[in-house]
């Protein structure tokens, strides 16, 4: 029966050990896995914020007019040219397009660390410009670029991973419109896509983090996309533990050695069946968990994760000291286990031995057991710390447990009193200790949390709970109380402690300007200190407004604007706020909602964007005008003409072009000399008010107001521009030849009667003008093709009636 009880009792341990163990393994695995999965979610979050800031970028570049404009003429060029790469005029247009995008382009890459711009016509995937490879044009890809495709289809901006013919990477693709100048609508010209690789994303992570990261991207998927030369080149060799390429990672080296002991050994990961596991490099163990990498096609697809995967996101974290307190965690229950089991043993021999004596043991029988209920306490009191004193009237010392000893760290036993109990007690807590204790003496109970300095020097927070003992009589006869280390909770509630005010340290140090708003009332509930900088209000006065104070909208028309970004999936919106000292400033606003127990906020960062405003609009107007005259540039004309001939060709709609040249105009020159230079071109205008000394250039003097009194003259809907030195031209749309010739003549004449003061000398100017119409006075050949030749035709064509009316005597109109 012994031997029986003997095994059960084994088996028993056995089972209590194992069962100790892999809860123990569990719980260490499971929070590995947790710590995972926040990782996950905080890599998806910075990779959705960077297809957020590449479709951004994208949408900046592509509602530029100028860029809408020149796309849809090189689209109607290629479609006119027999697609593909097109001919002269899509080539035309495509350098126009990559003159007007290159220079912003570079400082993008710069700033935002993006590699690729790209224009695609629709519908399909035809290259029309690459930006960061101007001479790789008119392929198509198809079967390779589905954001493309896709947002050429639906029109719709999209985003995601792809792998081209050289590269992968992360992309943001949104569609182009342009204003057809014939019918004034809005049409659809092709897709704009911004690209980045994933170096930047991981290397941000990592340093945000800590935390080694890095893209593996499958053989197969490598092999069926990009050309074999790119991949020896790109990835140099497959690795063989996993099948697939290296394509980025944060530190150099250390994903290929952990490959070869991750999840790929299928023995392990059935063992355990965990996302996350934990392995040994370089002195440090380390959770590595592989996150499956969809591509754009797999998840628009819908299909699982398996069929989709087109490689894993890896993650590597410094789980040391928690894997090796998980270990040693092991051995104590081994161990334990051990002494639990020859413990048990013991007790039972000794109770078969008081057994077989029958009642001549019973006393030490009882005796055992009572011996095992005390062992049984202070084991438990071990285990939670807890240890026990009580102090008595009569001897006035101290009777500690076991425990006591342990967390004071003296020697078991030693002797304790009241006075050698205090000395230990930090010297900033004895007051509120001694107070505690005449409390108990009083017989109230008490209880307290307080720091103790032990044996060794270390300082321990404990909870001493005190209770008096009252004798029969009613008097105080005891004082009973534990003593629990609770330096562990302390520490914990210190570290949270400590995180909030570092949460608080990052959003008052941060040089973005910051709002907390209520989004129920619209009030701003806190603001950083640039914010208060930013507005010139102090944080009070902040708080005490709300968000429609600053916002030029009102706190409805803020709801509709905010509803409306969510709608199209922005996270953010322009607007314009009010400063304290009454500045209008645009502003890009950055909102997301963030959580504070039940109640939820806007979390808004704000961006000045007045000054980038104000530079946009300043070169959009410098690349269409004339900078002395203001007057539209050659550029512009040439622009203007191939609408207008388009509209000839569909409509038969007549266009008459009047050329002006100023009447001895090098006489001006000649008269009054060459010397104001750029310093006068840059301030005609304030020198002709001023009535500036007759040294000055009056030929450019006189070029602008030529160019007002011609510019008056015509219609809103006719163009108005200096053809080169003293030629202007006059584009009249829908207009024949009598009424461009009546037009003119109203120019000459007004141009007649005008004096320009300078100088006290008042400067008479006239003006000689020729005039051809498309389809009255010049008919081009009905097979013809070249807009611009057409046009530069017509020019010539009322040319020559120019210089027939300089001939004649100047100052009148031929045509």
């Amino acid at each position: 029966m012994f031997l029986l009880a003997g095994i059960l009792v084994a088996l028993m341990s056995a089972g209590l050990v194992y069962s100790a163990y892999r809860i123990n393994q569990d719980t260490f695995y499971h929070t590995l896995e947790q710590d995972a999965e926040v990782l996950e979610k905080s890599f998806n979050s910075l990779l959705e914020r960077s297809y957020k800031n590449m479709e951004m970028i994208a949408t900046f570049i592509g509602s530029s007019n100028e860029v809408q404009q020149l796309f849809y003429s090189g689209k109607l060029a290629v479609e006119a040219e027999g697609g593909d790469a097109g001919g002269e005029a899509a080539q035309w247009f495509r350098q126009a397009l990559y003159a007007s995008v290159a220079p912003s382009w570079s400082k993008v890459q710069q700033r935002f660390d993006v590699r690729q711009l790209h224009f695609h016509l629709g519908p399909g995937s035809l290259s029309f410009l690459r930006v960061h490879s101007p001479e790789k044009y008119g392929d198509h890809m198809d079967d390779l670029r589905f954001t493309i495709v896709d947002t050429n289809k639906t029109k719709q901006p999209v985003h995601g991973f792809e792998t081209g013919r050289v590269y992968s990477g992360l992309r943001g693709v949104v569609p182009v419109f342009a204003q057809d100048k014939n019918t004034g609508k809005d049409v659809h010209v092709g897709a704009l896509e911004v690209g980045t690789s994933f170096h930047t994303v991981l290397d941000i992570f990592d340093r945000v983090q800590d935390v080694g990261a890095g893209v593996l991207l499958n053989r197969d998927h490598v092999d069926a996309a990009m050309w074999p030369d790119f991949i020896k080149k790109r990835f140099g060799g497959v690795i063989p533990e996993c099948d697939c390429y290296l394509e980025a990672e944060s530190r150099l080296g250390q994903l290929s050695s952990l490959i070869k002991m991750s999840m790929f050994d299928h023995k392990i990961n059935e063992e355990h069946n965990h996302k996350a596991m934990i392995y040994h490099l370089d002195d440090r163990y380390y959770g590595f968990t592989l996150m499956p990498l969809i591509d754009y096609k797999g998840s628009q697809a819908g299909g699982s994760q398996l069929g989709s995967r087109v490689g894993y996101i890896a993650f590597w974290f410094d789980r040391t000291d928690a894997y090796l307190t998980y270990q040693q965690t092991k051995r104590h229950y081994l161990f334990y286990g051990v002494i639990g089991f020859v413990f048990i043993m013991l007790v039972m021999a000794v109770l078969t031995r008081l057994y077989t004596r029958h009642l001549r043991h019973q006393v030490e029988e009882k005796t055992q057991a009572l011996l095992d209920s005390t062992e049984q306490l202070k084991t438990a009191q071990k285990v939670a710390h807890i240890g026990h004193w009580q102090w008595g009237r009569q001897s006035e010392t101290l009777d500690c447990s076991e425990e006591v000893f342990r967390v004071f760290g003296l020697p078991i036993g030693s002797s304790m009193s009241y006075n050698a109990f205090m000395s230990q007690v930090h010297k900033d807590d004895q007051d509120e200790v001694r107070e505690c204790f005449k409390k108990a003496l009083m017989g109230v109970s008490c209880n307290l949390t307080h720091r103790i300095i032990s044996h060794s020097g270390v300082v321990i927070y404990i909870r001493n709970r005190m209770q008096a003992l009252l004798s029969e009589t009613g008097k105080l006869d005891k004082v009973l109380g534990t003593v629990q280390d609770v330096s562990q909770q302390i520490e914990l509630q210190l570290a949270i402690e400590n995180k909030e005010k570092l949460y608080q340290q990052i959003f008052e140090s941060n040089r973005a300007v910051q709002f907390l708003v209520d989004p129920d009332s619209g009030r701003i509930i806190d603001a950083n200190s640039a914010a208060q900088n930013f507005y010139g209000y102090d944080r009070k006065s902040l708080c005490q407004m709300t968000i429609d104070q600053v916002n030029m909208l009102s706190l409805t028309e803020l709801r509709e604007e905010f509803a409306k970004t969510q709608a199209e999936g922005r996270d953010y919106g322009c607007y314009q706020h009010r400063l304290a000292n009454g500045d209008i400033r645009d502003v890009e606003v950055y909102t997301g909602t963030v959580e504070l127990g039940d109640q939820h906020y806007y979390h808004s960062i704000i961006f000045d964007v007045t000054e980038r405003n104000q530079l946009l609009t300043q070169l959009r107007k410098a690349a269409m005008h004339d900078s002395l005259t203001g007057l539209f540039n050659r550029r512009s004309i040439d622009y203007r003409s191939e609408m207008e001939i388009g509209h000839y060709q569909r409509y038969s709609q007549k266009l008459s072009v009047i050329m002006l040249d100023i009447d001895h105009f090098k006489h001006f020159n000649d008269t009054y000399g060459h010397d104001v230079g750029d310093i006068v071109l840059k301030n005609v205008a304030q020198l002709i008010e001023a009535q500036v000394r007759s040294c000055d250039d009056v030929g450019d003097i006189v070029l602008k107001n030529v160019a007002q009194l011609i510019e008056a003259q015509v219609r809103s809907c006719d163009m108005v521009g200096r053809f080169g030195g003293e030629e202007f031209i006059v584009l009249a749309s829908n207009t024949d030849l009598n009424s461009a010739r009546v037009l003119a003549e109203r120019i000459i004449e007004s141009i007649r009667k005008h004096e320009i003061r300078l100088g006290g000398e008042d400067l008479k100017v006239t003006i000689s003008a020729g005039v051809a119409t498309l389809g009255e006075s010049y008919f081009p050949e009905e097979d013809f093709f070249d807009l611009k030749d057409c046009f530069m035709q017509l020019v010539k064509h009322a040319d020559d009636k120019l210089y027939q009316a300089k001939e004649l005597g100047r100052d009148r109109i031929c045509g």
